[in-house]
């Protein structure tokens, strides 16, 4: 395990709703203060703590620290790439989740792996992240950045057909429940469930998974990370076709953030310049964590 030098500005954040992550966030606030670190809590979270800890925003926060610490599950894990991406901040996953897949530390070994990040024994894993934009013809309606996927689909479990296009060419178009477009990192999360394959996190590709595509052939699709794909929904004019019902379209980007979507709306997604810089304390195998954690 390479050297890295000590943290001594960190950040925490946690899951608010979980009274076991804020017991454990507390429990690593009072060890990081003990061996001489400066504590910088995100400020909803430190409203919640003892301890009189230094509070400030998410965007804040994580330009003013060497580590992010994220107490939760990879739903915690996930909001918090958003924020320390955007900054270049390292992020380090304790798990207080259910899978905790996207996090490094259990609760069991968190003291450990804290004190081996103090002594700066770990290393930075680079993960790729999605830009995703929504357009309405020329014009940009709004932009997010995610680590794991972006999902076009129905509010309700209604049949849409989706066209595809690949840099700036026609691909494909089908009647589906929605699309998932992820990453490697995504790739054990929702598109996973939807039928899609597990691909390798250090490879630099971009997965297209159709949700319960109804037709016979319905395989998921993966490009190049340097491609550009977008989705839309009026290539097709047949009003005699269900599928032409467009209202209750949305998009979430990692489950975390949402917007409606006008039927004359595309959403562009891309490789993003910005990556989540992912601390690693273990030199494990993915899929020996694939099988601990997904088996």
């Amino acid at each position: 395990m390479p050297r890295q030098k000590p943290p001594r500005h960190i950040g925490i954040v946690f899951y608010l709703k979980n009274r076991l992550a804020l017991e454990l966030a507390e429990s690593i606030a009072a060890l990081l203060v003990s061996r001489g670190a400066q504590i910088l809590v995100e400020e909803e979270c430190g409203l919640t703590m003892t301890g009189g800890y230094r509070l400030a925003t998410m965007h804040d926060l994580v330009r003013q620290v060497d580590v992010l610490i994220a107490v939760g599950g990879d739903g915690t894990l996930l909001h918090a790439a958003r924020h320390a991406a955007m900054a270049g901040t390292p992020l380090l996953g304790v798990n207080r989740g259910t899978v905790g897949f996207l996090t490094e530390l259990s609760p069991h070994h968190a003291i450990q792996g804290l004190e081996r990040m103090l002594a700066g024994e770990f290393r930075i894993e680079l993960r790729m992240m999605l830009d995703v934009r929504v357009m309405h013809k020329d014009r940009q309606l709004a932009r997010h950045i995610g680590l794991n996927d972006a999902v076009v689909k129905r509010e309700i479990s209604r049949i849409l057909r989706y066209d595809l296009s690949l840099n700036g060419e026609y691909l494909d178009s089908f009647p589906a429940d929605g699309v998932i477009v992820a990453t490697p990192t995504g790739s054990t999360a929702y598109s996973l469930s939807a039928g899609g394959p597990i691909i390798k996190p250090d490879l630099d590709v971009l997965l297209i998974c159709p949700i319960c595509p109804h037709r016979f052939y319905g395989r998921s699709l993966i490009v190049s990370a340097g491609d550009t794909l977008e989705i839309s929904f009026a290539r097709h004019t047949d009003v005699s076709e269900e599928a032409m019902d467009t209202s209750g379209i949305y998009l979430t980007v990692d489950g975390q953030t949402s917007r409606t979507l006008d039927a004359c709306d595309r959403v562009r997604i891309q490789r993003s310049r910005h990556h989540t810089h992912l601390v690693r304390l273990e030199e494990a195998d993915f899929f020996q964590v694939l099988r601990s954690k997904l088996g």
